[in-house]
């Protein structure tokens, strides 16, 4: 039996949208809880812990789950 790989191995972009971290993999979630709304405490609780979790996340992918999923824009402070 001829077991040789004669593909190169592929690396992702980790500059990409979807790269996700070891964290990422670890827990796929990236809705905020829908059955609370800001200012709860569950609401603000649920978005400590996401925004925890997207620390360890590229730029793009950050941006991606902050615009697309949690609806909510993002203003760069440039003081």
């Amino acid at each position: 039996m001829d077991c040789t790989y004669a593909d190169k191995v592929v690396r992702p972009d980790e500059s990409s949208a979807t790269f996700r971290s070891a964290v990422g993999h670890s827990d796929w979630r990236v809705e905020l809880d829908k059955s609370s709304r800001p200012g709860e405490i569950k609401y603000n609780t649920s978005l400590s812990l996401m925004a925890a979790k997207l620390s360890y996340e590229n730029k793009a992918f950050i941006e991606t789950i902050v615009k697309d999923h949690w609806n909510v824009s993002i203003s760069a402070n440039t003081t």
